[in-house]
């Protein structure tokens, strides 16, 4: 196989599902290597030899379950990209499943749905990061999975019906995650001239976007817990990131960006660092060390961070998100906020926001973790901002 080519496993043990899903997948062929096998065990031996980016398996086989199946694909290729499919109960599948696989998808599925996850995890594969990050986040015991709410939101934003008041219901059955959407839209960041106190006038001032972000992030912070031994904690990355994420959105509309531009400055500034939130959680006596390597020597965040695990935070929380399926234009602001001339974009973008909205919030003194980061001018520069970052930073200090 061409080594430009993208290549998928799909491991069904029932001929006819296996057919059905040639058929629905046979548009992708123009782009990917496609392999259908029927037995878990000629899959392993398979992919013993040749690379897959993507592996895909039915949740119940014969020879050995769904489940079973990724196990052993993750132990021996974890820089794979593993999709299950399943027609078991959700609660079911995805107790059973946490750990070995990336995305659970349930059937039936539309076809159009299934072919855009593979299409999104075939870029995550052959983008930005490596097989090096993809074996560190898969290495790790228990990924948080995907919020229950977040997930009950986009399939509401998805019908017909979507509203306000709808989705101020979800949400509402939720104190915890009200209560924080009232207090980020009533922080000193947004600059309101009276406080809002209906759930509902809530959601139409932040949009469905930025409330996604909220809900996504918050559920992380809630799975994920709180950090040991480390000198800082979660509350430190919560206020943070919700500063980070109101200056995007300020220099956003600073930039004249349209709308979808600004969701995402917004929810990319919320979400740039959940990286450093699975590292200090899953490795706090390590993320320590890159502490102490910012206080006793000087290095900056990144810096130390590829010292002490190899990755970066951005890294890390780019491919997780990945993983999940977030749209791109989420996800390279969450990689590239700390080098955005990576990013490639020659012009005002989620990234170059959420670039200088981490340095210039984190100059403010929340912990000194959030203070080594330095604007790129010869970025900035080079796409004709080079000006404008005095002008943000007299915005946000107003």
């Amino acid at each position: 196989m061409a080594d430009l080519r993208k290549c998928i496993l799909v491991v069904d043990d029932d001929r006819n599902v296996l057919e059905g899903l040639k058929r629905v997948l046979r548009p992708l062929h123009v782009e990917w290597d496609m392999v259908f096998l029927e037995s878990p065990r000629q899959a392993l031996e398979r992919m013993d030899q040749e690379h897959f980016q993507i592996v895909m398996s039915d949740y119940r086989m014969g020879e050995m379950d769904g489940p079973e199946f990724l196990a052993l694909v993750k132990l021996a290729h974890p820089e794979t990209v593993r999709l299950i499919l399943s027609g078991t109960s959700v609660e079911e599948g995805m107790m059973r499943c946490l750990g070995v696989c990336h995305q659970f998808i349930a059937k039936p599925c539309d076809p159009g749905f299934l072919k855009s996850v593979i299409v999104h995890a075939g870029t995550l594969a052959e983008g930005f990061t490596n097989r090096a990050v993809a074996g560190f986040v898969a290495g790790i015991d228990h990924l948080p999975p995907v919020p229950a709410l977040y997930k009950e939101v986009c399939s509401l934003l998805e019908s017909d019906g979507a509203t306000p008041e709808k989705l101020a219901k979800v949400i509402g059955r939720d104190p915890g995650m009200a209560s924080i959407i009232l207090r980020v839209v009533n922080s000193p960041y947004f600059g309101r001239p009276r406080d809002l106190v209906n759930l509902k006038e809530a959601v139409l001032f932040l949009g469905t976007e930025s409330i996604k972000g909220l809900i996504f992030q918050t559920g992380l912070f809630r799975e994920v817990g709180e950090f040991e031994h480390t000198s800082f904690n979660v509350q430190h990355l919560w206020e943070h990131s919700i500063r980070v994420a109101a200056a995007a959105l300020k220099i956003a509309e600073l930039e004249a960006a349209p709308a979808p531009v600004k969701d995402c400055c917004f929810t990319g500034g919320l979400l740039h660092d959940v990286g450093i939130l699975l590292l200090a959680s899953r490795f706090p006596k390590e993320y320590e060390r890159v502490n102490r390597h910012i206080q006793d020597d000087g290095l900056p965040l990144v810096t130390a961070e590829h010292e002490v695990f190899g990755v970066t935070h951005g890294e890390v929380g780019a491919y997780l998100l990945g993983l999940w399926g977030l749209p791109q234009e989420i996800i390279r602001p969450v990689a590239w906020h700390h080098v955005p001339n990576f990013g490639l974009s020659q012009s005002f973008c989620p990234t170059v926001a959420v670039h200088a909205a981490d340095v210039l919030a984190g100059k403010r003194g929340l912990h000194a973790i959030f203070g080594t980061a330095v604007l790129d001018n010869l970025y900035l520069k080079a796409i004709g901002l080079g000006e404008r970052p005095v002008h943000w930073m007299e915005a946000l200090v107003e």
